[in-house]
Formats: structure tokens, C-alpha cells, sequence
């Protein structure tokens, strides 16, 4: 089991150095491009810029009904922000995000559902209690090929007690929850307008 875990978490760490392109099309995307100039790697968005940005709160639920903090859809004239904000003792260990179109997007396996192949993808190392409440993904909007979006926000998190030692452990997705239906697992999923009408921001 440890060797498994080492195996999974090795694999965890070479995707989180590797960031994919993806738009708003109606499969997966199948040749991804390097985005490590295009997704935050340590910034955060603020109370105070969230606000200023004019943005959306979504609930983040861990285990399909544990209420484990938000996700905030925000964006500006250049990008859009998905920030991650954790509650009541609970960290971020992963956090992976997929955006597609929401007029033409339907997820027909649990692979399109992977948070693993998402192509937006951050894995924090460390101390459970030092792992991070908050956490940003930007993504340009020049990237971004649609109006309405659909986006898939997942994470891992983990909570600790005061002697910073893991108590429990879950996967959460952000906005609507989906139950498990037609072989496909539990997910979540929010949609937002991106792009006003005909491309405008």
C-alpha cells in the first residue's frame, strides 16, 4: 500500500509540473499545451480583489454533502480566476479544474471526469497543517472559446487536528453535485457566463 500511495503521489508531482491547454470544445482535448506562464502557481486573490472583480460563489462539498469551503469564479479583462477557499480545519492537498463548453458539453465517461487529466491541475507537498486554505487557478481568456462556461472545479482535501495530524480525507468538487447515475461517479459542476455574446469580455 505504501509503495502504491509513493507510486501515486510520484505521478501526482509530474503532472503538477506539466499544464495543459484546454477550450471550450465539445470533447477533450486531445494534443495539450505547455501553460506554465498561464496558471497561478503560488498567487492568491484576496477578499478584497475578489470583490473587486465582481464574482461568483459556489458551494465546495466534500464526500457529496460535507461543506468544506467555496469556490469564487471571478475574472477581468484579461483572465478568469478560480479560487479555492477551505473552512473549518480542512486544506488543500489537490486542486484540478476543466472548462468546457456549457451549450454542447456532456461528460460521457468517468474519464472526461478524471481529475487527473484535467488540464488545470496544482499538487501541494507538505505537512497536512501547512498545506494551503486558498488557492488560485488563472486562466486567459483569450484561452477560453465560449460564452457560457461549464466548469469542472475538483480537490483533494484533507482535515487535521491541532497535533497537525490528518483526521480525514475526501475529494470535493465545486458548485451543483451531481449523484452517481448511468456508471458515471459523483462530480459537481458549475456554469457561469465567461465571455459576453459574439466574444466580447
Amino acid at each position: 500500500m505504501k509503495m502504491f500511495k509513493q507510486i501515486f503521489l510520484n505521478a501526482a508531482i509530474l503532472m503538477s509540473t506539466m499544464f495543459w491547454m484546454t477550450s471550450c470544445e465539445k470533447s477533450d482535448v486531445k494534443s495539450p499545451s505547455n501553460l506554465s506562464t498561464q496558471v497561478s502557481t503560488n498567487d492568491v486573490l484576496s477578499d478584497e480583489d475578489l470583490a473587486d472583480k465582481g464574482s461568483l460563489s459556489f458551494a465546495l462539498t466534500a464526500g457529496q454533502s460535507i461543506p468544506v469551503g467555496k469556490i469564487v469564479i471571478s475574472k477581468d479583462a484579461s483572465n478568469l480566476y478560480i479560487t479555492y477557499i477551505t473552512k473549518d480545519g480542512w486544506h488543500l492537498q489537490e486542486v484540478h479544474a476543466k472548462i468546457a463548453n456549457a451549450d454542447t458539453y456532456i461528460p460521457k465517461s468517468n474519464q472526461d471526469l478524471a481529475p487527473g487529466l484535467f488540464p488545470y491541475n496544482q499538487v501541494f507537498i507538505g505537512a497536512a497543517c501547512s498545506l494551503p486554505t486558498r488557492y488560485t487557478i488563472i486562466i486567459p481568456l483569450s484561452s477560453v472559446d465560449c460564452d457560457n462556461a461549464i466548469i469542472y472545479a475538483h480537490a483533494a482535501v484533507v482535515k487535521c487536528n491541532d497535533d497537525c495530524q490528518v483526521i480525514q480525507s475526501e475529494t470535493a468538487w465545486g458548485g451543483t453535485i451531481v449523484p452517481p447515475s448511468k456508471g458515471l461517479k459523483w462530480y459537481g459542476y458549475i456554469i457561469c457566463p465567461v465571455k459576453e455574446p459574439g466574444g466580447g469580455k
